[in-house]
């Protein structure tokens, strides 16, 4: 199922495609009637910000209902402008699409039983665009050697990857991998041996960065730690005011929030007081000191506060 941002959710029931309203009730207003379309199962499902729907499996096929991948408009009906052009299937008992994950501006990755998309060469993984044409940029070069079984993006944009394979461009990487924004495989990613020798099956991202997977595995379910996040050492370049108060252009990154301190001893570390917290709007943004200066100096630094 694939929730909406109005809390509507999107199930794919046996024989076609349904929309609950956020209470449970069946949303009327949408309608599918493409029963071809579903004859072979959907297995994965994505909410585009339009309102469009975005299917994926063993679906239709020939010249009435797109191969593998569809989308379905706001109301129920089928976007027949949207055609990823997935290439045939190599494995009838592998869907076409397996699974796949929403990114930002509505593009899509997509994993599953295909070799090319468009006339491309894309082995089991690809991303597309938010209209279905194919994003070149993203390349994952040999891919994966067995299928891939689920997707997750993280909020850098970075994608994880479950499943049967054990290697990934020809490096090994058995059962779970992270993919760079360009496809390549992440190499910082270490993610150890999978517990007692297991498969995972499903696969979920935090918004704290950390990963949730869950398979047949040892205890079933576990967490992985995700990277630390990154500190970016605040800037602060003043500026004399007329109105005899201090200045600054505060450099960071925009939405982290700072403190900025001050002192008269610099060389007394314990001695710098908080004078205020700030949240970047930009960078940089300018910042001034509520207390008129004094006779004394006054030195000022910025803090990151962790998030």
């Amino acid at each position: 199922m694939a929730l909406q941002a109005d809390g509507k959710v999107v199930i794919h029931p046996r024989g076609g495609v349904a929309r609950l309203n956020a209470d449970g009730t069946l949303d009327t207003t949408f309608i599918s009637t493409n029963s071809g379309l579903y004859s072979n199962g959907v297995m994965a499902m994505g909410v585009q910000t339009n309102g469009g729907v975005i299917l994926g499996g063993s679906l239709g096929g020939g010249d009435a209902y797109p191969n593998y991948l569809a989308r379905l408009n706001p109301d129920g009906s089928l976007d027949r402008a949207f055609d990823a052009r997935i290439g045939l299937a190599t494995n009838v008992y592998v869907p076409g699409v397996s699974c796949l994950a929403m990114l930002p501006h509505d593009q899509i990755v997509i994993a599953g039983n295909f070799s090319e998309i468009d006339g491309y060469s894309r082995n089991g993984i690809a991303r597309l665009n938010a209209d279905g044409s194919l994003d070149q940029t993203f390349d994952p070069g040999l891919g994966p050697d067995g299928f891939i079984w689920g997707v997750a993006a993280q909020g850098d944009g970075k994608i994880i990857i479950i499943g049967g394979f054990g290697s990934f461009d020809g490096t090994k990487f058995p059962g779970i991998a992270r993919l760079n924004h360009d496809g390549s495989l992440d190499h910082s990613f270490i993610p150890g041996a999978v517990p007692g020798g297991g498969q995972i099956f499903s696969v979920a991202c935090q918004t704290d960065g950390k990963i949730v997977i869950s398979g047949s595995f040892t205890q079933g379910i576990a967490r992985l730690n995700g990277d630390a996040p990154v500190i970016v050492t605040p800037q602060l370049r003043g500026v004399s005011l007329d109105s005899g108060h201090f200045g600054a252009y505060l450099n960071g990154t925009v939405s982290n929030s700072y403190r900025v301190e001050w002192t008269s001893q610099l060389k007394t570390p314990s001695l710098w007081t908080p004078l205020f917290n700030v949240t970047l709007q930009s960078n940089p943004q300018f910042i001034v000191d509520p207390n008129p200066a004094t006779g004394s100096q006054r030195f000022y630094r910025a803090v990151q506060i962790a998030p």
